[in-house]
């Protein structure tokens, strides 16, 4: 595509999104139900009720209609988190929209920059009441101190680690030049200003960090790393010029290397974390999906749901060399990729507050061999038992083919989990272009039975020749046999 060509492309996504809103225009609220909780000991699960009430407010706030029942919709959910403070801090609900509460206060709050005033200060300060129960007791300077950690203390999982700071640095922003919270001190002794000076410091050595080491733990898990993202996209738009620049640069490699391993939208290679069932054989349209359809007009449109409202109503836009990248499947031609992203644990450090990432080997070898017709690809690790790395790495990791022309096209070799959706650590790998070995680990947790799924969905029927099963898609064919 020509230049030319590629830039009345990027500037469609301001068309492609305010399609979306408007194809929901004057439509009332409708509530999600809140949840009981995922498990004992915790709060109510609400992070459905949430969602649905901020998509509704966002989409109100950003067309101007129901503007009161906008801001009466944020008064409430606020409230279902301060009159249940438990709730704030349950892993699974509060941090999960809290990007986009924010982002209104910023757009339309006292000091909004596209309408102020639209967003009530009652609204406004109900909304930062919240933020500012979560960030009193979780933001932490000296979890901010990435000399210490070099950022590779990840708390929870790596998502929700991000959402997490991202959440504190951006309420510390508003608070310290907000006369009604800039003078409040954390559990730590903190001031706003201390805080945001300290997570806008950590985020900068966080991208570049990733930059330098392949990226994120949770490799190329399109749901998990679309959730990740959303509020960096707060920080390139609302933060400073050093912290703007350095987001928008992990933005544009991510992009990137998410553009030169995918065939249609649909990425393949190497993953972890990609949950057994559907999930993990077919194409799921999420986040990265509706992304790539308001960035380029490619894939399937879809509803601008909770986790996709920062980067719909975001600045940044992909330069033109991605998305000529991601467009020009034929262009690209036959090559391979080699990536090392981190996935051991420090040795002997167990648990998840924080996982503890060993930074000088990752004990992982990314490697995809992509062709017009086909990508195929595995993380080739090491034989380390599961206790060697950190859970988030070695949860369900992903390897197999996808085929030009459909989008559920792909043969997937899988230790099969018992309970048929986590498995740890259960295969290694090795792989010189279009040849891939797969074995079961003896150390693997969780694991039943090895695998191997052939889609029905664009492959030929399979076909035995001796030991061998063979398909075909589109020029492409595929052999498969066990080992032994």
């Amino acid at each position: 595509m020509t230049d030319q060509e590629l830039n009345d492309l990027r500037d469609g996504f301001e068309a492609h999104r305010d399609a979306l809103f408007e194809a929901d225009r004057g439509k009332p609220l409708v509530r999600a139900p809140k949840q009981p909780p995922l498990g004992p000991g915790r709060s109510a699960y609400i992070r459905g009720y949430s969602f649905s009430i901020t998509e509704c407010a966002t989409r109100c706030l950003w067309l101007g209609e129901q503007v009161e029942a906008a801001n009466d919709a944020l008064i409430e959910n606020a409230s279902a988190y301060l009159d249940d403070p438990p709730i704030i801090h349950d892993r699974d609900s509060f941090h999960w929209h809290s990007d986009m509460l924010l982002r209104l206060i910023e757009m339309y709050g006292s000091n909004g920059v596209i309408d102020a005033g639209r967003m009530t200060r009652e609204a406004e300060k109900k909304c930062l009441d919240l933020c500012w129960e979560y960030c009193r007791p979780h933001s932490k300077l000296k979890d901010a101190d990435y000399r210490a950690s070099g950022t590779w203390d990840i708390h929870e999982s790596e998502n929700h680690h991000v959402q997490r700071f991202s959440t504190t640095w951006h309420y510390a922003k508003l608070a310290k030049d907000d006369p009604d919270y800039r003078n409040f001190e954390y559990d730590d002794g903190g001031s706003p200003l201390d805080h945001y000076r300290a997570w806008t410091d950590y985020t900068i050595a966080y991208c570049l960090e990733r930059a330098r080491k392949g990226l994120f733990v949770e490799m190329h898990n399109e749901g998990y790393n679309g959730v990740l993202l959303k509020g960096l996209y707060n920080c390139y738009d609302y933060g400073e010029a050093p912290l703007r620049e350095q987001v928008g640069r992990l933005l544009d490699l991510y992009w990137a290397t998410w553009a030169q391993e995918q065939i249609d939208g649909v990425e393949g290679g190497g993953r972890t974390r990609v949950y057994q069932g559907a999930g993990s054989l077919t194409h799921r349209d999420g986040t990265m999906a509706r992304l790539t359809w308001l960035h380029m007009g490619s894939g399937k449109p879809g509803p601008i749901r909770c986790t996709v409202l920062s980067a719909a109503l975001s600045a940044y836009r992909l330069p033109l060399v991605v998305m000529d990248l991601a467009l020009d499947t034929l262009g690209r031609g036959i090559y391979e990729i080699h990536q090392r992203p981190l996935g051991l644990s420090v040795p002997g450090h167990k648990g998840m507050h924080p996982y503890r990432m060993q930074q000088d080997h990752g004990g992982i070898h990314r490697y995809s061999y992509c062709t017009p017709q086909f990508i195929i690809g595995t993380p080739m690790v090491e034989a380390q038992e599961r206790k060697a790395w950190a859970a988030i790495s070695s949860q369900n990791r992903w390897d197999g083919v996808i085929f030009a022309g459909h989008p559920n096209a792909r043969i997937v070799p899988q230790v099969e989990a018992e309970n048929e959706k986590v498995c740890f650590n259960g295969s290694w790998s090795v792989q010189q272009k279009g040849t891939l070995i797969s074995q079961k680990l003896r150390t693997s947790a969780g694991g039943g039975a090895m695998r191997v799924w052939f889609s029905s969905a664009g492959l030929t029927a399979p076909e035995t020749a001796g030991t061998w099963t063979v398909v075909e898609h589109n020029g492409a064919y595929a052999a498969v046999r066990p080992a032994r």
